[in-house]
């Protein structure tokens, strides 16, 4: 029966590219939006979002999944037409000659960090099959330098067909209410998973809450993701004590009201690709505390407080260097840093690339 399985896989994959299928415009905008950026933008970019074409194909993760792991030649995408397409991980699907095929790239993560990254061990197998394929017929655009150090530093080769875009941050959603009092609390934004290191960061906010004389409390704003039970028994002790907040599925515009009332925003992350809270919370006047990491480096200079993430006495120090002198003196820094991650920069650093990339094939 697996035999006759693999050959039924075989016969389907071979009936030619797959196709992609323009959807009436109209029709499904309202399940595209909420499904797929609904989650992470304000309502006011609806509007623009309606007026692009979209399109849909049958090619879909699973198939790819079994091509990869049978060892068959990889499926490819009908792209006539098209000139350019993203994917936004290493990917094994192809495309039709004539279109060039762009990877943006996040992190390398699961290439250097295994321990934190989901126990499936097919998905960490299918990502390091994808990226060799990836690795011969695409360009990659990191979203930040330290994201290109990192992925040269494995695939040397790459280089030539690497450059960086950093991520831009998106319009400010207007607020839904003010919160009860600016600089009320601390606020940790992230999903609840081991790279995130949100047993160390609890630890050290309570050795911080017993050195400062006025302590503030904590919220953290995360969805559940992995591997995270000891994450969660860390969660619940700070719960009982009194003085963690948790929220889960928190709308774009709660967000917004969240990072404003904040004292301070703070990330212990043990690796980032591009690290957007203490960027969101910068386009609110609000300084961080954060993990001592070039990316974060890189984007916030000296408008930081910074911090061994290893370390949770080194946390608490922050913490309580990040005071309400500190917090006024950072404030002006920080919204000069977020004003640099605007999108009408992000848009020209495409263009030139696609323009740079359109006289390179001709």
């Amino acid at each position: 029966p697996r035999l006759w399985v693999r050959r039924q896989w075989h016969r389907r994959f071979s009936r030619g590219d797959f196709p992609l299928i323009a959807l009436q415009p109209g029709h499904w905008d309202e399940m595209l939006w909420e499904n797929y950026l609904a989650p992470g933008l304000p309502a006011a970019c609806r509007a623009s979002f309606a007026r692009s074409a979209y399109f849909r194909t049958p090619l879909v993760r699973r198939e790819v999944s079994q091509r990869l792991r049978g060892g068959w030649p990889a499926p490819r995408l009908n792209t006539a037409g098209f000139d350019f397409v993203i994917f936004q991980n290493p990917t094994f699907i192809s495309v039709s000659p004539g279109t060039t095929k762009i990877i943006r790239f996040h992190d390398v993560v699961p290439l250097l960090r295994l321990d934190t990254q989901p126990a499936d061990p097919h998905i960490m197998a299918d990502y390091y099959r994808a990226l060799d394929h990836s690795a011969k017929d695409s360009h990659f655009v990191c979203v930040s330098e330290s994201t290109r150090d990192e992925l040269i530093s494995i695939r040397p080769e790459l280089a030539p067909r690497t450059r960086v875009i950093r991520n831009s941050l998106p319009p400010r959603p207007r607020a839904l209410r003010k919160e009860t009092k600016s600089g009320a609390y601390f606020l940790a934004v992230g999903t609840i998973e081991p790279r995130k290191n949100y047993v160390r960061l609890l630890e050290g906010f309570r050795r911080y809450r017993t050195l400062a004389a006025d302590p503030k409390p904590l919220v953290v704003v995360g969805n559940l993701g992995w591997r995270n039970k000891a994450e969660l028994r860390a969660i619940r002790s700070a719960r009982r004590e009194g003085w963690l907040t948790w929220l889960k599925g928190v709308s774009p515009e709660r967000l917004a009201d969240l990072y404003a009332g904040a004292h301070g925003l703070l990330a212990a992350s043990m690796h980032e690709g591009f690290g957007y809270p203490p960027l969101e919370a910068a386009a609110h006047g609000v300084p961080s505390a954060v993990s001592d990491l070039k990316v974060f480096r890189d984007h916030l200079g000296t408008a930081a407080e910074y911090f061994d993430p290893y370390d949770p006495n080194a946390l608490a120090d922050a913490l309580l260097r990040l005071n309400d002198a500190r917090r006024e003196e950072l404030s002006p820094l920080v919204l000069q840093v977020a004003e640099s991650f605007q999108p009408e920069t992000e848009l020209g650093e495409w263009r030139e690339l696609f323009a740079r990339l359109a006289e390179e094939k001709r």
